[in-house]
């Protein structure tokens, strides 16, 4: 049996308040802070997150080509594009 009670704010930088607003009686507020995705390229461990998946995966999806991924000098990067791409990809494989 739940006997507190929690009120959540979700705040976005453009919403978000100047100064906190005082809490209710007896209610606990927690201020959630939401920030935009515009990264537009991903590490592998950023990549491998998102998927819920390990880094060794991933490297091994991206040598088959399963995922696609560009060199940036010596690093290897991901798109958010190409993650959407391989879920969709994974979709069209149930029907």
């Amino acid at each position: 049996m739940i006997t507190s009670k929690s009120t959540l704010r979700l705040v976005t930088p453009e919403t978000a308040p100047r100064a906190p607003r005082p809490a209710h009686r007896g209610a606990e507020i927690v201020t959630i802070n939401i920030q935009p995705d515009d990264q537009v390229l991903l590490t592998v461990p950023e990549a491998a997150r998102r998927l819920g998946i390990s880094r060794a995966l991933l490297y091994q999806m991206i040598a088959t080509g399963e995922i696609e991924s560009v060199h940036v000098h010596t690093l290897r990067k991901i798109t958010p594009e190409a993650l959407t791409k391989f879920v969709e990809s994974l979709r069209g494989q149930d029907d």
